[in-house]
C-alpha cells in the first residue's frame, strides 16, 4: 500500500518536476526534449551534428542552413559538453538514429582520443518494464539531485510549471539545439595558424589506431546504415596545426568506410577564438558556413 501511495504521489507531482533525469548527463536529457519539440513542427533533419563543446559552440544550425540554402530546420546541433565516444554512442544509438532518423549524422572530434576507446561497454538500449511503468523509477535521479527542491520554489515563484531541471537546461538551447549563450566577439591574442598553408602529414606522423578502439564508432556506423542514413566524421578548428590529429581522424574514417570532412581547414587564427579551444561569434559563423559548403560537396 505504501508503495502504491508513493507511486501515485510521484505521478501527481510529475508535471511540476518536468521530464525526468534519465541519466546523470542532464544536457542529453535536455537535447532529447529539444528534439521532441523540434519534431512537432519539423521533419527529420538532413544533418544532425554531434561532438563536444567545440561543436556545441562552433556549429550554428541556423547559419548552416541559411548558407547552404536549406530550409530552416534542416540541421540540428546534438553536441554536448565533454562528450567522449561512449557518450556519443549511447546518445546516437539509444535515441538519435532510431527516433530522429537523420539523413546525415555528422560527428566532429576535437582530438584523436575522443574518437577511440578500447574499453568497450555494451549499450543496453531496451527499456525494462519498471522503466516503462514506474514513475518512482523514472524519477530516481531527479529526486537525488539537490536542485529538485528548488524546482518547487520556482514553480510557486513564477507560476510556471516549466521549471524542472531538464526544462531549465533545455531553455538554454534554441529550437535547433544550439546554445543560447551568445558566443563572445572578443578574440585571444594567440596568432594561431593559416589552414591554407598546411602540409599533408606523412604516415610517420599519424597515431597507430587500435581497431579495438573503434567498436563504438562501428556500432554507430552499422546502426546508421541499417536505418538508411549516412555517417560522416570530421575535425574542428584548432589554434595550432596538428598533423597527427588531422590525418588520424581521416584515417579512422577510411578504416570505417565512412565519409570525412576536414573541418580543421576552416580557420585557425586566434582572432576567431574566444579561448584556447572554443570559437568566438565570428569564428562560429565562419565555421558553420564552411561546413555547409564542404558537406554539400560530399558524394
Amino acid at each position: 500500500m505504501s508503495a502504491l501511495i508513493l507511486e501515485g504521489t510521484v505521478r501527481a507531482i510529475s508535471p511540476l518536476l518536468g521530464p525526468p533525469l534519465t541519466k546523470w548527463n542532464t544536457m542529453e536529457d535536455a537535447k532529447i526534449l529539444k528534439f521532441e519539440e523540434f519534431r512537432l513542427t519539423n521533419s527529420s533533419p538532413n544533418y544532425v551534428f554531434m561532438g563536444n563543446s567545440t561543436t556545441l559552440i562552433g556549429l550554428n544550425p541556423s547559419v548552416f542552413d541559411k548558407n547552404g540554402s536549406l530550409p530552416s530546420g534542416s540541421s540540428f546541433n546534438a553536441a554536448m559538453n565533454g562528450s567522449e565516444i561512449r557518450q556519443i554512442r549511447d546518445f546516437a544509438c539509444g535515441y538519435i538514429i532510431k527516433q530522429i532518423k537523420p539523413k546525415n549524422l555528422v560527428i566532429l572530434f576535437s582530438n584523436v582520443t575522443m574518437a577511440t576507446d578500447t574499453n568497450h561497454i555494451r549499450l543496453d538500449a531496451e527499456s525494462t518494464t519498471v522503466e516503462k511503468y514506474s514513475y518512482i523509477y523514472r524519477y530516481r535521479n531527479t529526486f537525488r539531485d539537490p536542485m529538485t527542491l528548488n524546482t518547487f520554489f520556482r514553480v510557486i515563484k513564477y507560476r510556471d510549471a516549466r521549471q524542472g531541471l531538464v526544462y531549465r537546461w533545455a531553455d538554454n538551447l534554441d529550437e535547433f539545439g544550439y546554445t543560447k549563450y551568445k558566443t563572445t566577439e572578443s578574440a585571444i591574442t594567440t596568432p594561431g595558424w593559416n589552414p591554407s598553408q598546411t602540409k599533408w602529414p606523412n604516415e610517420s606522423q599519424l597515431s597507430k589506431i587500435d581497431r579495438k578502439g573503434l567498436k563504438y564508432l562501428e556500432e554507430i556506423r552499422d546502426l546508421t546504415f541499417a536505418n538508411g542514413g549516412t555517417l560522416i566524421i570530421g575535425t574542428v578548428p584548432t589554434l595550432s596545426f596538428d598533423a597527427n590529429y588531422r590525418g588520424s581522424i581521416e584515417m579512422i574514417a577510411q578504416q570505417l568506410g565512412v565519409k570525412f570532412v576536414q573541418g580543421n581547414d576552416a580557420l585557425g587564427q586566434g582572432k576567431y577564438f574566444q579561448d584556447g579551444v572554443h570559437l568566438n561569434l565570428i569564428g562560429a559563423t565562419k565555421f558553420s558556413n564552411f561546413m555547409s559548403r564542404e558537406l554539400a560537396k560530399l558524394p
